[in-house]
């Protein structure tokens, strides 16, 4: 069993809308439309694109999945999630657009945003008792990818390679989309997320998320507005 503690849209945001019919899927267990082909993308190369993005869900991460600590149980770990929803406020809107991390495209800050920076450090260290340590398989897995200094120290350190001085913060839309195809996903996506990119997003609530075996989607464990957060 593993969990990861995400920042996701509250239920009735065009945003978690928008985001859960491109996957295919709404974490809040509310139907999602039914996948419309366009003039760049159909209905059968879409389901291939977001085969792996759909099993987490439409989130964006703030302490990658880790199994529990020894001692650690659920119960422990749901009870730090709510207190420190409870004493923490938003830190603010951030305005997001397309983007590109490597193959894959994702939603990306458009422009410096130092206030959620710091808001993911903490996420990263308050919850950081609760990962147990990585296992031979963990390190074998992730050095099947290159990571450069900082990324391999994080790794080893905090069990994921992408946080602190490496983080970004990103909403997972794709896999890795091949070359030819790039155009038409970027204008499909476009097309399709333009509404729900017009106004920032607030950073106001945050989720837990389970996978209760290897392979099994993330179900959503636990959700909760912070401090002060509008909850609408």
């Amino acid at each position: 069993m593993r969990f990861g503690i995400y920042f996701t849209p509250t239920e009735c945001s065009e945003l978690l809308t928008t985001g859960s019919n491109w996957l295919g899927r709404n974490v809040f267990q509310k139907p999602v439309k039914e996948f419309s082909g366009d003039h760049w993308l159909g209905w059968k190369e879409r389901n291939i694109l977001v085969a792996s993005a759909v099993r987490y869900g439409f989130h964006g991460t703030f302490k990658a999945p880790f199994s529990l600590a020894p001692g650690m149980r659920k119960e422990h770990l749901i009870s730090e999630f709510k207190n420190f929803c409870k004493n923490n406020i938003s830190p603010g809107e951030v305005k997001l657009k397309l983007g590109q991390i490597g193959p894959f495209f994702a939603l990306v800050p458009d422009g410096a945003c130092n206030k959620l920076n710091h808001f993911a450090n903490s996420i990263v260290e308050v919850f950081e008792p609760f990962r147990a340590p990585l296992t031979p398989a963990d390190i074998d897995r992730r050095h099947s990818h290159k990571l450069n200094q900082s990324e391999e120290e994080n790794f080893h350190k905090w069990g994921y390679p992408y946080v602190f001085d490496t983080f970004q913060f990103h909403m997972t839309l794709t896999g890795p989309v091949a070359p030819g195809r790039v155009d038409a996903v970027w204008n499909s996506l476009t097309e399709r997320f333009r509404t729900a990119l017009i106004n920032p997003v607030p950073i106001n609530s945050l989720a837990i998320y389970c996978e209760s075996e290897p392979g099994s989607n993330f179900k959503l464990e636990a959700f909760s507005v912070l401090n002060g957060s509008d909850k609408g």
